[in-house]
């Protein structure tokens, strides 16, 4: 006889149910599956939660750790009312208050050459030396007639190692190339001398020219006429003293011989001053004595774009000079910068931005770690 089976076992009373298996199974997994997966879920959260107060406890260590590191209380900045200086400091400086009153500024040395048509120009008439005296250092440069104004710029700067930076201006005109010297260094030390065994600086148009000062005198030539003769590069030159010229008179004339840089001459405080680049000038004539031109005193200079000079400044009124314009071994800590003359005041304080920003984030990795222990 046909029918369905309602239980597990064919012919059996007492076989299990489906019904009755699916409530043991759900019986079982209730008090014994169900408390494991709680218990896996529950460590599963405290393991996350412990994960992150680890993590808020760290960073709330390190914010302690930041706040009591004493480097935090030894910042320091400056204020600076003024424009001559910039001033940095570092972390420790003492704390004070100074005025700096910048008179000039350390300049290198620049010199300039005459015109040349083009940078290939050559300008030597023949082989000879030409020495750069920097720094108390002399460096030899050969030149011939082959070389050109190109090759001395590169020379220059091969041979001086660097001290003296060569390069050719374009200035515009017929003739627009010009040599320009430039110590790379700042300093009164820095002074370029430039001297040849021959013309060559001639030809450049780079002279050293020597100044001549008499003494002062209001004197009046007296008597007959005579010559007053000047011997220049091997030359003489003369002009006749009449009775009644003095200083002024002689300079008039001076300047008729229209000698250029052989000779030149200017009244200063009453003297008669002479400059030429012939530095064994000597003068000849009775009348030499009566205008205090027989005991001349001589300084060599030269004509420049720029003479190297060293920096001075006042701090708080005492005179300090350096050859840079950068001061940062005056004060311990502190680097001062010159900009320009002027007085500035300078201010060095305590930094207290970090200590507030330390302060603050420690607060909050407090506030942070007790809100997520509660």
């Amino acid at each position: 006889m046909a029918g369905s089976l309602s239980n597990i076992g064919l012919g059996s009373n007492g076989a299990l149910s489906y019904d009755i298996i699916e409530k043991l199974r759900e019986f079982d997994e209730s008090n014994q599956v169900a408390p494991i997966d709680r218990k896996i879920t529950s460590t599963t959260t405290k393991l996350a939660d412990l994960s992150i107060l680890t993590t808020m406890a760290a960073e709330f260590k390190s914010a302690t750790s930041t706040l009591s590191d004493e480097l935090s209380y030894l910042q320091r900045s400056s204020s600076v009312s003024g424009d001559s200086v910039n001033v940095s400091v570092v972390a420790g400086t003492s704390i004070q208050d100074f005025s700096v009153d910048v008179i000039s500024l350390a300049q290198s040395d620049i010199v300039e050459s005459k015109a040349f048509s083009s940078e290939t120009a050559t300008f030597a008439t023949g082989t000879e030396t030409i020495t750069i005296n920097i720094d108390g250092t002399d460096y030899d440069i050969e030149v011939d007639g082959s070389t050109t104004l190109n090759q001395l710029k590169n020379d220059i700067f091969d041979q001086t190692n660097g001290k003296v930076n060569a390069s050719i201006l374009n200035v515009g005109g017929t003739d627009p190339y010009k040599l320009i010297l430039k110590s790379t260094d700042t300093g009164s030390n820095q002074a370029i001398t430039i001297t040849s065994t021959g013309t060559a600086i001639d030809d450049l148009g780079i002279n050293n020219n020597y100044k001549y000062t008499a003494i002062a005198s209001t004197n009046t030539h007296a008597g007959i006429d005579e010559t007053l003769t000047f011997n220049v590069n091997g030359v003489d030159y003369g002009i006749t003293v009449t009775s009644g010229d003095g200083i002024s008179e002689i300079n008039t004339k001076i300047a008729a011989l229209g000698l250029g840089n052989e000779l030149t001459s200017s009244i200063e405080n009453g003297a008669l001053v002479l400059s030429s680049d012939d530095s064994s000038l000597t003068i000849n004539g009775a009348s030499a004595t009566t205008f205090g031109l027989d005991s001349l005193s001589k300084t060599t200079t030269t004509d420049k774009i720029q003479n190297a000079s060293d920096a001075s400044l006042l701090y708080n009124g005492i005179s300090i000079s350096r050859t840079s314009n950068i001061f940062d071994d005056l004060i311990v800590g502190v680097s001062i910068t010159l900009n320009e003359t002027g007085t500035s005041n300078v201010t060095v304080k305590q930094d207290t931005a970090d200590i507030t920003k330390n302060l603050e984030t420690f607060v909050s990795k407090y506030n942070e770690l007790m809100s997520n222990l509660n």
